[in-house]
């Protein structure tokens, strides 16, 4: 059967076939793979309206996007310019004025879950984490107070997934397991949060509690590279050798280039 690895697909078949013979962990090889990722080109940034479906946006690098619109309808004169500059400042990549815009909107309308999210954005594209964990977390309390529909679904679905991704970024597994729980309860059949759930578990120690979120990834989509990687290095970690090398079998027989997400 002819194979379409990319360099990184097979790379992480050799990986996930020395840790098979005990020689790497979940821990060390993601941080290796990590590593090459660094070095790869980012997507540009993309803006999404607020009907979006969660799929369409959902992956890893998910915290450098805006949603447009919705923030500020029916609003005076000064909320629409700011949150007009903020916006266009953050396209030009000006993030610090991107994020004095935001907070100045927060004041403006200090109950726009919209405008606290797209502050955590701006924050975390910026490096500063601890921030825009505290900005996500404001979006997301919110939302719990206000009637569930498509929009504010998904804005609260991914407030609570950026800053479960800067929990991580922070080092702090144990929080952002937390933060994935409540993506799962608001969207349950994406693989990705599992899959990420998965590494915070891995993360925490607690590998059992790893493979079972990796294999809930798979079972939503079987071809989810990523996440036969992962159950494989979690298998090891538990010791658990055919585990392991059924997983190695599993990217072997797939042809799918890259992580596919559902």
């Amino acid at each position: 059967m002819p194979k379409t690895f990319t360099l990184v697909t097979r790379t992480l078949v050799t990986l996930l076939a020395f840790a098979a013979l005990g020689l790497a962990s979940l821990a060390t090889v993601t941080e290796t793979v990590s590593s090459q990722n660094a070095n790869t080109p980012k997507p540009p940034k993309k803006k999404l309206t607020g009907g979006s479906n969660f799929a369409q946006y959902a992956v890893r690098d998910a915290s450098n996007r805006l949603i447009a619109g919705g923030a500020t309808r029916a609003v005076g004169d000064e909320s629409l310019a700011v949150n007009a500059k903020a916006h266009e400042a953050y396209d030009a990549a000006k993030y610090d004025e991107a994020i004095a815009g935001f907070k100045r909107l927060t004041e403006l309308k200090p109950t726009s879950a919209l405008a606290f999210y797209h502050l955590g954005v701006s924050y975390e594209t910026a490096g500063r984490n601890k921030e825009a964990i505290e900005a996500y977390r404001k979006a997301a309390g919110i939302l719990a107070k206000s009637d569930m529909n498509d929009d504010t679904k998904a804005v609260k679905a991914m407030s609570y997934y950026n800053m479960a991704n800067a929990l991580t970024a922070d080092s702090q597994p144990k929080e952002a397991i937390e933060a994935y729980k409540e993506v799962v309860t608001l969207m349950p059949g994406e693989a990705v949060i599992y899959n990420n759930l998965g590494l915070a578990y891995a993360a925490s120690d607690q590998a059992t509690e790893a493979v079972e979120s990796f294999k809930k990834a798979i079972s939503i989509n079987p071809e989810y590279v990523e996440a036969h990687f992962n159950l494989g290095l979690a298998y090891h970690d538990l010791e658990d050798m055919a585990g392991a090398q059924a997983q190695i079998k599993a990217l072997e027989g797939l042809k799918t280039p890259e992580a596919t997400e559902k």
